[in-house]
């Protein structure tokens, strides 16, 4: 849905204010902490720990993020509900 007066889509308050912050902008793995090279653009595996990290832009600051995957299918979730809206 996007607001016809400005053509962007409206933001709307996470389900819970946590989910506001979710992730990293750093490059720093989202399960061990490990520093890495670059932040990656995509999903990848950190070197050290060997988990996938998950990139996603959260909803409610359009801010790239390196998520676990449980977090990843939270901000999935705060996706749908936002796009399917009434």
């Amino acid at each position: 849905m996007s607001d016809s007066s400005n053509g962007r889509t409206p933001q709307v308050e996470p389900v819970s204010p946590e989910l506001s912050e979710v992730g990293n902008l750093d490059s720093v793995c989202p399960y061990c902490a490990a520093a890495l090279e670059k932040k990656p653009s995509r999903k990848k595996k950190c070197p050290d720990c060997n988990n996938f990290i998950y990139v996603r832009t959260r909803p409610f600051d359009r801010k790239r993020v390196l998520v676990t995957e449980a977090q990843r299918d939270l901000i999935d979730v705060e996706w749908s509900r936002l796009l399917h809206q009434p």
